[in-house]
């Protein structure tokens, strides 16, 4: 029986560190999007205080975070797209 404290011991037949590797693009994307979708309508906000023109500068800086979003997914899709490609088997 295998012995838990091994360092060669792993139940789940991969190991923690590839996994963690091949989520981590992931598990950062939805921040990025929260992060970024808030700086612009944030920024929209202070734009309205100083300008007036509430609820505008927010619409603005929501439908400017939405296509900051769109870019910043399609990015990351195309290099996660490059990336598996690129460790593909060749086709046979």
């Amino acid at each position: 029986m295998p012995d838990a404290n091994n360092s060669d011991y792993d139940p789940a037949g991969t190991s923690w560190g590839a996994t963690m590797q091949a989520v981590g693009p992931y598990l950062g994307l939805g921040f990025q999007i929260a992060l970024t979708m808030a700086a612009f309508a944030g920024l929209g906000y202070l734009i309205d205080r100083w300008l007036g023109t509430s609820p505008w500068g927010v619409i603005a800086g929501g439908a400017l975070g939405l296509v900051a979003v769109f870019v910043q997914l399609t990015r990351t899709t195309r290099s996660m797209n490059a990336d598996s490609t690129d460790n593909a088997p060749p086709p046979s």
